[in-house]
């Protein structure tokens, strides 16, 4: 009897598909409250990190001795609907992961003086896969995601023996960020527009060196140059010093296609303590407002 040649593929494919289900790593969402919350341990296993080491916030930092095997997804919808989803990952193949403690058989040793004190209580937890780096504060709304600093649309909590990050969160900060490419529609950016603020009789702030609007047309003017030998077209809201309405600013952006707007200010303030840059995205829907000081 002549086997038909389309067998022994369906038959692959039926195995495929049931080893996957058998070993997919789903989002396990946590009501916490009023709000929904995905636990790190889940957020871990998602995206391929080493298992976090169990938080016990009543005094002591403890380090985990084993970690879970890592599950890097190819596909995942992370939609932020009212209803809860339930989200299937590919596994791909385990990363060994060191463990961070020796355990050793033999007892320890009696002493009689003072144990020594607890160590220090830390509330930040970074995991790192190697390729790619997340760190969350307790208490904090804010995320480092591969070394940049993220504010969240809440802060990280803890409820249960677990450290929670909101869905909103995840869903609008964490996985563009960690898996840029897989945002629908997006497309390459080819053009950047640079706007530097003010301009004209409108000279921002002032400082002993001169005004902003001077300042941020520098900026500007050197940015593209260096915009320009990465290949990008750089459009320039202003290249002189002539006052551009608000509302006309952003309006270049819209009517050019994958490109992107970049606003140059800078920022006055009565110290110096706060240096280093600061950048304005839009924030997502339902997120908590928060005071800038």
């Amino acid at each position: 009897m002549k086997t038909s040649p389309w067998v022994p593929a369906f038959c692959c494919t039926i195995l495929a598909v049931l080893a996957m289900h058998a070993t997919a790593a789903e989002w396990n969402l946590v009501r916490f409250e009023s709000r929904e919350y995905v636990t790190l341990d889940n957020i871990a296993q998602f995206y391929g990190f080493p298992k976090p080491p169990p938080v016990d916030l009543t005094g002591h930092f403890t380090a985990a001795a084993n970690a879970a095997p890592a599950l890097a997804p190819t596909v995942a919808s992370l939609n932020v609907a009212a209803k809860p989803a339930t989200i299937q990952v590919a596994p791909v193949a385990p990363v060994s992961i060191a463990a961070s403690e020796k355990s050793s058989d033999e007892p320890a040793p009696i002493s009689s003086k003072e144990p020594p004190p607890a160590t220090p209580l830390s509330k930040t937890i970074t995991l790192d896969s190697g390729k790619s780096q997340l760190e969350v504060t307790v208490g904090l709304r804010e995320a480092s995601i591969n070394g940049v600093k993220h504010w969240l649309a809440f802060p990280v909590a803890f409820h249960d023996g677990q450290v929670l990050v909101s869905r909103l969160d995840l869903s609008k900060i964490i996985e563009p960020n960690l898996r840029p490419e897989l945002i629908p529609g997006m497309t390459p950016v080819t053009t950047v527009v640079l706007d530097p603020g003010h301009g004209g009789h409108d000279n921002g702030a002032v400082s002993k060196y001169g005004y902003e609007k001077n300042f941020a047309l520098d900026v500007a003017l050197r940015a593209r140059k260096l915009l320009e030998a990465e290949g990008y077209k750089v459009v320039m809201t202003r290249a002189t010093d002539v006052f551009i309405p608000l509302e006309q600013r952003p309006a270049v952006a819209n009517h050019i296609p994958n490109s992107i707007f970049v606003s140059i200010h800078f920022n006055s303030s009565s110290t110096n303590l706060t240096p280093g840059d600061l950048r304005f995205s839009p924030s997502p829907p339902g997120a908590r407002p928060r005071r800038m000081t």
